[in-house]
């Protein structure tokens, strides 16, 4: 159970981080609501999950992953980044109204998970974390109590976030 724990406080502090998903997040609730902004959690909460994943079961089997495409990955979500940009600067130049057509939440929830996906940093933040708290995770139950630790702190900060703009 104190798995569950570190893992939730885990997920809330590498959850807050404000990046590309959060602006994303706070623009797609004032513009089509709290439901997109929780799709959007829900897409960088996977992301998030694949991430403590990586970190706690070993960078030694992605590493050469990351290594061989790293720089197409930056570049795929570069792009990405920059289709938005531009999406909400389109957005802005036109009368503000909330948006009222139909959210198509699987498509929300995969850009959120392809955008933070493209940010590999965070593996190291979450390596950073379970070096410093020296988690010995031994056995599966231990690491799903902390993966759904991870998922639950990190889910609460993008709920909080969605409710709260």
């Amino acid at each position: 159970m104190l798995y569950l724990l570190y893992g939730i406080i885990m997920g809330i502090a590498i959850g807050t981080t404000v990046g590309p998903v959060a602006i994303l997040c706070v623009h797609r609730s004032m513009a089509q609501g709290m439901w997109s902004a929780f799709s959007i959690g829900i897409g960088a909460t996977i992301a998030h999950l694949i991430f403590a994943s990586i970190a706690l079961f070993g960078m030694h089997f992605i590493q050469p992953f990351f290594d061989a495409y790293g720089h197409w990955i930056q570049l795929i979500g570069s792009g990405i980044i920059l289709s938005i940009a531009l999406h909400i600067a389109r957005f802005a130049k036109r009368e503000k109204k909330i948006d009222q057509s139909p959210i198509n939440h699987t498509a929300t929830i995969l850009t959120s998970l392809a955008i933070t996906l493209s940010g590999p940093l965070s593996i190291a933040s979450y390596a950073t974390f379970i070096g410093i708290l020296r988690l010995k995770i031994n056995t599966v139950l231990q690491a799903s109590w902390f993966l759904s630790g991870i998922a639950l702190g990190n889910f609460a900060w993008w709920i909080l976030l969605s409710i709260a703009s």
